[in-house]
């Protein structure tokens, strides 16, 4: 394949803007390791590179004779890759800045400001520069700015809360794809996909939450377990001991009872140890034994979880990711289809693996009943039921 003059001059400004800010990134990275430079210097590192890739790809349209876009037409590769470059350093150039000023980067007013600022700059950058992917950038930055507004509104809203917020970002962000695409607008489809992606994570975070907290559930019983079997014998003669003296009990009659032979583990009120004394005395040694001490585990499991997996979060995960495969597919929108597919493998993932009982404490179950036979059901239905349909002459 023999490339065009215009071929190459798009090769070279593409590579040349992207090796640009990636050194830009890596000089910053290096520099802040070790102090060596100021906060001004550092801004500058950053600042210099995203100016001029942003000016660039703005100024595409007035380019030589021969290289102009035409009124209307998209952006040139190399235009919507500098673009994105350059709207990619903008939030690392801002936190420079608050840095330098001293300001705190970790405030979530702050913080918000910084996106909400990128966002304004993709927008103007999409709608001058033709760009759609910049419309994805800003659509994403709102999110972010929007979850940091509620942030420092709610003050560490729980996951429950988060989660809601996601819906309520997507539900504004696929209105604003709808306004655009009346409008004839670009970048409908982009802004739709950071809708999708909000929508998806919303159920996807519940999945992330009911894994840690189902395996953290493992941990602590599987922790117990261990504790109780490696001191078990332990346990039995000192409680013994102690709990004989307060119940009045012969300490030779304990002692007949705690005796076990090196490397066994019986239950200390069954088998030849327990026949010497009374069934009395077994019960009331059972009943005063001290109480197990709680896993240290076991206070972050019992915890704030309101963002865990359920029912109707799967159910919701299941019909938002079906509906962005679907909505994709009939736009010719490639990004809802991702997104759309990447919800239908946490769905998957919830259910396969069936985060919902094992964030509970309960054991996986093989059995067909449930998820797996009503997607069936319904996944047979939605085949059959069109071929039944008449159809019309």
């Amino acid at each position: 394949m023999q490339l065009s003059r215009r071929d190459l001059t798009d090769l070279s400004r593409s590579v040349g803007g992207l090796l640009f800010a990636v050194g830009a990134v890596l000089v910053l990275v290096r520099k802040s390791g070790h102090h060596e430079w100021g906060g001004f210097a550092r801004v500058l590192v950053v600042l210099v590179p995203a100016v001029v890739l942003y000016a660039l790809a703005l100024g595409g349209s007035n380019g030589p004779p021969g290289e102009g876009r035409a009124d209307g037409a998209g952006a040139r590769p190399w235009e919507s890759v500098l673009m994105v470059a350059a709207l990619l350093l903008v939030p690392v150039t801002l936190l420079e800045f608050l840095r330098w000023v001293g300001a705190s980067t970790q405030h979530s007013l702050y913080e918000a400001a910084v996106f909400a600022l990128t966002a304004l700059l993709a927008g103007y950058g999409a709608r001058r520069a033709r760009v759609s992917y910049a419309v994805l950038l800003a659509g994403l930055a709102l999110l972010v700015a929007w979850q940091d507004v509620w942030q420092e509104i709610l003050g560490h809203p729980s996951t429950g809360t988060s989660r809601w917020l996601l819906v309520a970002a997507a539900v504004l962000l696929l209105a604003g794809a709808g306004a655009l695409a009346r409008a004839k607008a670009i970048g409908a489809r982009e802004l739709a996909t950071a809708g999708g992606i909000a929508a998806v994570a919303a159920g996807v975070l519940g999945v992330i939450v009911g894994a840690f907290v189902g395996v953290f559930r493992s941990i602590t019983t599987l922790g117990g377990a261990g504790g109780v079997i490696s001191s078990s014998s332990h346990r039995i003669s000192s409680g013994a001991r102690i709990y004989s003296r307060r119940l009045g009990v012969p300490r030779r009659s304990v002692s007949q009872v705690t005796s076990v032979p090196r490397g066994s583990h019986p239950h200390p009120f069954s088998g030849s140890g327990a026949s010497r004394v009374s069934p009395g005395l077994a019960n009331r040694l059972q009943h005063a034994r001290p109480a197990r001490p709680a896993h240290p585990l076991s206070s972050l499991v019992g915890a704030h979880t309101s963002g865990l997996q359920h029912f109707g979060w799967d159910l919701y995960l299941l019909v938002v990711s079906l509906a962005l495969v679907w909505v994709g597919a009939r736009v010719r929108s490639r990004g809802l289809g991702y997104v759309g597919g990447v919800g239908l493998l946490a769905f998957l993932v919830s259910t396969g693996v069936q985060i919902t009982r094992l964030e509970t404490g309960r054991e996986p179950t093989a059995s067909i009943v449930g998820w797996p036979l009503a997607l069936l059901v319904i996944g047979i239905v939605g085949l059959v039921v069109p071929a039944l349909y008449r159809r019309d002459p």
